[in-house]
């Protein structure tokens, strides 16, 4: 089973601009499928989605999840 996170998308925004991209993000996400034979997007919080794709040969369910910034080491100073 693989249990990698991985990053979809990355933006700057409002909170209404984050929703809609979380979002966006749950309806579109093909997680490597050619062929999307059905998409079911299960909203479990303001901040996530389970997504479940069935493609032709298999089926793969996701969490996709917003999650803010708020610490990073290797951003410059603000001195």
């Amino acid at each position: 089973m693989n249990r990698d996170a991985r990053t979809v998308a990355e933006f700057d925004g409002s909170a209404e601009e984050a929703a809609e991209a979380l979002l966006n993000a749950a309806t579109t996400y093909a997680h490597g499928f050619r062929t999307v034979r059905r998409r079911e997007v299960f909203k479990s919080s303001d901040r996530s989605y389970v997504v479940r794709i069935r493609g032709r040969l298999s089926t793969y369910a996701y969490v996709i999840q917003l999650a803010e910034l708020v610490s990073d080491t290797g951003a410059p100073s603000a001195s």
